[in-house]
């Protein structure tokens, strides 16, 4: 533990074993502490510690995904896919199911084996891979107003089941990912401010719904002419770059205490 002097505190650095810092800030003085100890935890969470960094961009990307598949694709689904009240009920119903469980799984499975990295590549793959099923929905759909009247039937089936199965891929992929996202943050956290940098963490993951309603629907009206298939892998290119940088820049940390 490395103790410095600044501006009246005394920050301390607490690395473990294996080199990664942990945040820590202990006030020696009264006046402003509460003030000046948020502003470091905040500096060190979202910008001075790299691990910290991208799983706050994880927990963005998480909830954006998750607004796309509570949004854009039932929205889609209504009125380009002319899905009944329950199938898009189903569709909505099994992203979420998918995504409850697999959280239970892969919190239990990341504690056990103490690699977080690994669970939240998977969980962001899986999504990757429902991201592309999901796209293919839309070439479904659009082979659908070619074909004969008798065909139409069978295409809505079709488009159907890519959105369901989509969805539950995309539901574990983001279940494997989202709770181990707060493990990790606690991991790179000390006991004395873990609370504050999880709720760093979780303004920036909140965030993502807002930026996923933006971003999915400049993507979809604007930059792709209404084309759900390319605003999906657009988002699947996202989380794609998001995983190459999540395997370069995340450490592993022994887990907080």
């Amino acid at each position: 533990v490395v103790r410095k002097k600044k501006s009246g505190y005394d920050l301390l650095e607490s690395s473990s074993s294996d080199g990664i810092t942990k945040i820590a800030d202990v006030s020696t003085t009264a006046t402003n502490n509460h003030s000046s100890s948020f502003r470091h935890v905040f500096v060190q969470t979202c910008w001075n510690n790299p691990s910290t960094a991208v799983i706050c961009g994880g927990g963005l990307l998480a909830n954006l995904v998750t607004f796309f598949a509570w949004g854009l694709v039932l929205i889609w689904g209504k009125r380009n896919a002319n899905l009944s009240a329950m199938e898009l009920a189903t569709v909505g119903s099994v992203f979420t199911m998918a995504k409850a469980v697999l959280m239970v799984v892969s919190g239990y499975v990341s504690d056990r084996r103490r690699n977080r990295k690994s669970s939240l590549v998977f969980g962001f793959c899986l999504t990757i891979i429902g991201l592309v099923v999901t796209s293919l929905a839309d070439h479904s759909s659009s082979s659908a107003s070619s074909e004969e009247e008798e065909d139409d039937d069978n295409h809505h089936k079709l488009v159907y089941l890519y959105l369901v199965w989509g969805g539950i891929f995309i539901g574990s992929g983001i279940g494997s990912a989202y709770c181990v996202l707060t493990g990790a943050m606690s991991d790179h956290t000390s006991s004395q401010h873990r609370a504050s940098a999880i709720g760093v963490y979780k303004l920036w993951r909140d965030l993502g719904y807002a930026v996923g309603g933006l971003l999915t629907g400049w993507v979809y009206y604007d930059l792709s002419g209404n084309s759900f298939g390319t605003t999906t892998l657009v988002v699947a290119g996202m989380v794609g770059v998001y995983v190459v940088l999540l395997t370069v820049v995340y450490r592993e940390a022994a887990p907080g205490r």
